[in-house]
């Protein structure tokens, strides 16, 4: 996200959109929120994960609709995020949904892969 502001508000030299500020500010906010919900509830295992899965659906959200506010008409890095951040969700969902075990343990290494590119 700050490297988003960065680009959108600090580098960008013309287009700079005021209601792209607020919803970009907006959505970090949200988005910490989650994180720190994550946070909170780690020892209450599945749930933190849970939370890093609805942080992913609304990352994925906003991308699109930032997208179309800040870079309208460009090709976007938008649905390479949002390409990893669905195909994390979909694998969690089957670890969860099927008996994994240990699934934590599983659920962590799947947001850690979903960090790298």
């Amino acid at each position: 996200m700050n490297r988003h502001l960065d680009r959108c508000y600090l580098e960008k030299k013309s287009g700079v959109s005021q209601e792209g500020l607020l919803l970009d500010f907006a959505t970090f906010f949200v988005e910490a929120s989650l994180l720190f919900a994550a946070g909170w509830s780690v020892r209450s295992g599945i749930y933190s994960f849970m939370a890093l899965g609805f942080l992913l659906l609304v990352d994925m959200v906003w991308g699109f609709i930032s997208h179309t506010i800040h870079f309208p008409g460009k090709k976007s890095h938008v649905g390479r995020w949002s390409a990893i951040n669905l195909a994390a969700i979909v694998v969690a969902i089957l670890v969860v949904t099927y008996s994994f075990q240990p699934k934590t343990i599983v659920l962590m290494v799947i947001a850690m892969v979903r960090t790298i590119r």
